[in-house]
């Protein structure tokens, strides 16, 4: 891989995995009030 494909690679991986953490702990939060208010 060229330098720069491999820093772009590496910089959408990043971005990715923190937007999926992000999705979960959304959830998460939501299964939390969801429990609260029941």
């Amino acid at each position: 891989m060229e330098m720069e494909e491999c820093v772009f690679f590496i910089g959408k991986t990043v971005l990715l995995s923190y937007l999926e953490t992000g999705m979960i702990y959304i959830v998460l939060i939501k299964q939390v009030r969801w429990i609260e208010c029941q």
